[in-house]
């Protein structure tokens, strides 16, 4: 197997179409109530303003220093807790089962290169899909996947349909379904990252080469998973 080595277009693709499950979902419930919630922040301002009228201006400025200072250590907390930890490669456990490990295949460990190049690929708390590269055997072409769990929680029996192409709605693959079964790829683990492929016809092939940042389409529908508690 050889693996066309398009390491540039992957690195800037890999912040264009990382594409997760459950960004969505999370917009559109944090966006539910906010109107709610400003207006009893604003009611709660008026009555705070009221009371603040009879206390003392010096104790006031002391205390706005004091909470100026815990806001500072609470947004440098807050930033290094959002580090996310060093991606890791998964080997499939069909796989696993032969005896394969990353030091002794050859595809594993190109594949591993780029996971250690880029240690901090994923989306934070979700599930999320990044197209690879190209690898050509026997003379056939496929596109190789990660799949990334940042989620807490192992998962597995994972399925989706997969979108990739271009704006002008030339795709490389049209809702494609992708399963990740456990008797197949076992279970992933946080932080761990999945390689899977999928066959590319000669004209998805020059279609995939032809992506850029700036025409790039990669879409997430229909998915599902089991989730190891």
């Amino acid at each position: 197997m050889i693996m066309k080595r398009k390491w540039l277009i992957m690195l800037l693709l890999i912040g264009m179409i990382l594409v997760g499950c459950n960004q969505s979902e999370d917009v559109s419930k944090d966006g539910e109530g906010s109107d709610t919630n400003m207006e009893e922040e604003d009611v709660v301002g008026k009555e705070e303003e009221e009371v603040e009228k009879d206390v003392d201006t010096s104790k006031n400025e002391g205390e706005e220093e004091l909470i100026g200072e815990e806001e500072v250590k609470t947004e440098v907390e807050v930033e290094l807790d959002g580090k996310m930890e060093p991606l890791q490669l998964h080997v499939n456990k069909v796989d696993q089962e032969t005896g394969v490990t990353i030091e002794d295949h050859p595809l594993y460990a190109d594949i591993n290169q780029l996971v250690t190049a880029e240690p901090e690929m994923g989306i934070p708390n979700d599930f999320s899909v990044v197209p690879l590269d190209i690898y050509i055997a026997d003379g056939a072409s496929s596109l190789f996947f990660l799949a990334i769990n940042r989620l807490d929680v192992p998962l597995t029996n994972v399925s989706f349909e997969l979108t990739l192409g271009n704006i002008d709605e030339e795709f490389v693959f049209d809702h494609t379904p992708i399963y990740l079964s456990e008797e197949e790829f076992g279970v992933l683990e946080p932080n761990y990252a999945l390689p899977f492929f999928l066959d590319l016809t000669s004209e998805g092939e020059e279609l995939y080469e032809s992506l850029t940042m700036d025409n790039v389409f990669m879409d997430i529908t229909n998915y599902s998973m089991d989730v190891i508690e």
